[in-house]
């Protein structure tokens, strides 16, 4: 949509202006999303970390991985990886 797009390019002007960001691309990172609840894709549709990331490593030349960590289901958490949860507040 526009707004992912207005949100991955200012994203981008943000990043290119941080030595930090340069010192990483030369590391050659891959760049994907955070996995999303069922619940909430299928509220919303869509994954917007997703989109943000796919127009990031486009403009930066870099590869991403679509959900390297999968879709969870909010129902059934252990068969969520561990590292992926929040402990209990």
């Amino acid at each position: 949509s526009d707004l992912t797009g207005v949100l991955s390019e200012l994203t981008y002007e943000s990043l290119i202006q941080q030595e930090s960001w340069h010192t990483l691309l030369r590391k050659k990172p891959i760049v994907t999303s955070v996995p999303l609840s069922q619940k909430k894709y299928n509220y919303r549709g869509y994954n917007h970390a997703e989109l943000l990331g796919k127009l990031l490593a486009q403009k930066s030349n870099l590869v991403f991985v679509p959900e390297s960590a999968q879709i969870h289901d909010e129902a059934n958490p252990e068969e969520a990886p561990e590292h992926k949860h929040l402990p209990p507040k």
